[in-house]
């Protein structure tokens, strides 16, 4: 049966109609650009970032910053430093960086957290449902942790990245007369899964330098320079350990640590680390 060409006329232009619509609909999505904000010292970093959406970049300018980003970055965001290790986070007793959500894909790239020997609050922690989180060219520094828990870095879920950045000066060689557990920081806290740390110098950390505990699986821990720490610890499986440099670690304040280099236990892999004689390696 054939249609009346009116009737075909009118399909056609409907149909020319929806198509047209979907891309004007289509043409404003896409036409959204990522726009980059550029801060300076001394501005509100937590104002900056509240600015940004979905492929955004937030420029950090040299200088001295004196409080976090807040727990309200978004995803799909980068936050670099203009000069790599210039721009400089301190955030007192507060946490400089805190994901406590569902945030992803967030690139953090040249920046310093300076405790500046504050006793509390940490560095950069990743807890709940944050994941494909980027640390990298940066450096966490000066941070006291004495009578307290806290890591200068805590990552609790998984797909996250530390590179080619600088962890040194935590904790402290003055320890009190009853030493526990938690009286010292660690470098970092890994208790997620699909992390990977590499290329990073560990240096002067009384306790754990890298402390993957109670069971982390599947992380990779590659081409990291541990100087004057506490030793490696890795339990949970499937966990890589290889190509790591060590030098004087096992100088701990805990006893239990002393002397001891790697902990790893059953069912994770180490390759080719080697204890150095040699402390150029501790430089960055």
């Amino acid at each position: 049966m054939s249609v009346p060409r009116e009737r075909t006329t009118r399909m056609l232009r409907v149909r020319y109609y929806l198509v047209a619509s979907c891309l004007v609909l289509a043409s404003g999505v896409l036409g959204v650009e990522a726009k980059t904000v550029t801060v300076h010292a001394g501005d509100d970093l937590r104002a900056a970032v509240s600015q940004l959406h979905s492929g955004d970049t937030l420029l950090l300018e040299p200088g001295i910053y004196t409080d976090g980003f807040g727990g309200a970055i978004p995803s799909k965001v980068t936050l670099r430093a203009t000069q790599p290790r210039q721009a400089i986070i301190q955030s007192g007793n507060g946490t400089a960086i805190a994901l406590w959500g569902t945030q992803h894909d967030i690139v953090f790239d040249g920046l310093v957290i300076d405790k500046f020997n504050q006793a509390s609050g940490e560095g950069l922690i990743l807890r709940e449902q944050a994941y494909n989180v980027t640390f990298e060219n940066g450096e966490v520094r000066n941070f006291l942790g004495t009578g307290t828990c806290s890591p200068s870095m805590a990552f609790g879920p998984g797909n996250l990245t530390v590179r080619n950045s600088y962890i040194h000066d935590i904790g402290t060689d003055d320890p009190p007369a009853n030493i526990t557990p938690c009286t010292f920081s660690y470098g970092i806290y890994l208790a997620g899964n699909d992390t990977v740390l590499e290329n990073n110098v560990w240096a002067n950390i009384s306790a754990f330098a890298i402390h993957g505990y109670p069971s982390p699986h599947n992380n990779i821990i590659r081409g990291n320079v541990l100087c004057n720490t506490g030793p490696l610890l890795i339990q949970g499986s499937g966990n890589t350990v290889e190509g790591n440099q060590f030098y004087h670690v096992g100088q701990t304040v805990y006893p239990w640590e002393r002397g001891k280099t790697l902990m790893i236990a059953g069912g994770n892999s180490q390759n080719n680390n080697q204890v150095s004689a040699d402390d150029s390696i501790c430089g960055w």
